[in-house]
C-alpha cells in the first residue's frame, strides 16, 4: 500500500467520523476500508436528506414570509387611507364648528343647524391578526 493511500483513508476516516459522529458510534469503529467506505456513504445519505429537509423549511418560510409582507402592506395602504379620510374630516368639521372660547355659551346643542352639518365618519374595524 501506498502511503498518499493511507492519507487518504485516514483524511476519509476522520471526515467519517466528524460528519456522521452518531452513525459511527452507534455501529462502532470501522474494521476496514470497506467498512469506512459504507459508514462515509451513508454519512452522505443522511446529511443529504437533512439539507433536503432544512430547504425545504427554508423555502416554505420563504413563502410564509412573503404573504405575510404582503398582507401589511396592504394593510398598511388601508391605514393609510383611513387616515387621510380622518385628516379631511377633521378639516371639515373644524370649519364647520364654532371656535369656543372661555364663557362661550356656543355649543353644538344650542346651534342645532351647524351640528347637522358636522360630518362624523365611519371607521371600519381594524383588521385583527
Amino acid at each position: 500500500m501506498s502511503i498518499k493511500f493511507v492519507k487518504v483513508a485516514a483524511i476519509a476516516l476522520a471526515s467519517a467520523l466528524t460528519v456522521s459522529s452518531g452513525l459511527a458510534l452507534a455501529e462502532g469503529e470501522p474494521q476496514s476500508l470497506e467498512q469506512l467506505l459504507q459508514f462515509v456513504k451513508k454519512g452522505q445519505v443522511t446529511e443529504g436528506k437533512e439539507n433536503a429537509a432544512r430547504e425545504q423549511r427554508f423555502a416554505k418560510d420563504k413563502a410564509n414570509q412573503a404573504a405575510e409582507l404582503k398582507k401589511m402592506e396592504a394593510e398598511r395602504t388601508r391605514q393609510e387611507g383611513l387616515s387621510a379620510q380622518l385628516e379631511d374630516t377633521f378639516e371639515e368639521n373644524e370649519l364647520l364648528v364654532p371656535l369656543w372660547s372661555p364663557g362661550s355659551e356656543i355649543s353644538l346643542t344650542s346651534t342645532p343647524a351647524r351640528a347637522s352639518h358636522v360630518r362624523v365618519p365611519s371607521i371600519p374595524p381594524a383588521i385583527v391578526p
